[in-house]
């Protein structure tokens, strides 16, 4: 069956959006609106306690035709918009994202579902899953975002295919209706916004930044680079992220010679101290590590 999630009931805004208080997502009034799922500011005040990274905005899936629709909040707090495809959208906002799912109510309903992503570049994970990233120069991109491995199931709760495709800066979900038992069908996209996922935030190098790494050389424009993404919250730590970068340099050097590149991952709620920062391997032709 479908994963639990806990669902959080939205309220309507004056603009007509909906949003809960304690969720990151804002959902439309009318289904030809962004879906947005804020990756939270910077609060130099409060000891910065999320990275400024870009927020995760996308569309809903077009093949449903519920752009006419307006937003009907049920009992549970799920937002429905009504399709004209023999299929329904419902909403989920939850506390780290959003839930996004296609009610399919019958076999003539579309098998692909597109959903279009601003701002941001999904890459397709190999477990199926999808990260959203960010170039914040040639050199570097940080994770903005993540989609959970897609589901589907048909109403007796029996599993049904489904995979994601990326094109461009979209993500189409795939649906395999060839054999379904019984309707409807909910496939689901879950999304959340890569600090809040987990608590933990990505930062990727490719290899002439790895490089520079393990030599020891270049580490001011790395620096300046880091400055860059966290909003220049950094920059007064210039000295301890050079030190930082200095200490992994072996291991800079190990990837490298594995023909790949180097990242680093660090926990949201203490992202401001580099030596809570863990360096971890980035498969070559993923990202930026071309």
């Amino acid at each position: 069956m479908a994963p639990d999630v806990d669902v959080l009931e939205p309220v309507r805004g004056v603009d007509g959006r909906l949003a809960a208080a304690e969720s990151v997502t804002s959902v439309p009034a009318l289904g030809d609106g962004d879906l947005l799922v804020a990756n939270g500011a910077l609060d130099q005040a409060a000891a910065q306690k999320a990275l400024d990274v870009p927020d995760v905005v996308l569309s809903l899936p077009d093949e449903a035709q519920v752009a006419d629709s307006a937003a009907v909040v049920t009992e549970s707090g799920t937002v429905v918009y009504a399709g004209e495809a023999s299929v329904d959208v419902a909403v989920q906002a939850t506390q780290s994202g959003v839930r996004v799912q296609t009610v399919i109510a019958d076999s003539t309903a579309p098998t692909q579902y597109t959903y279009a992503f601003e701002g941001s570049t999904p890459v397709l994970n190999a477990d199926g899953s999808v990260d959203l990233v960010v170039a914040v120069d040639d050199n570097l991109t940080a994770t903005v975002g993540h989609l959970d491995v897609p589901w589907a199931f048909d109403a007796a709760g029996a599993p049904v295919a489904t995979f994601y495709r990326v094109e461009g800066s979209s993500v189409v979900q795939v649906v395999d209706l060839s054999s379904v038992g019984s309707y409807p069908v909910v496939a689901d996209p879950n999304i959340s916004s890569s600090c809040v996922w987990y608590g933990m935030c990505f930062i990727k190098f490719n290899r002439s930044y790895t490089n520079n790494i393990a030599a020891g050389t270049g580490i001011a424009g790395i620096v300046a680079g880091l400055t860059a993404v966290s909003g220049g919250i950094l920059a007064p730590l210039a000295a301890v992220v050079g030190a930082k970068l200095g200490i992994d340099a072996i291991f800079a050097g190990w990837v490298l010679n594995r023909g790949n590149c180097m990242g680093y991952q660090f926990p949201v709620t203490n992202w401001l101290q580099p030596l809570t920062w863990g360096a971890y391997e980035v498969k070559r032709g993923q990202y930026n590590c071309a």
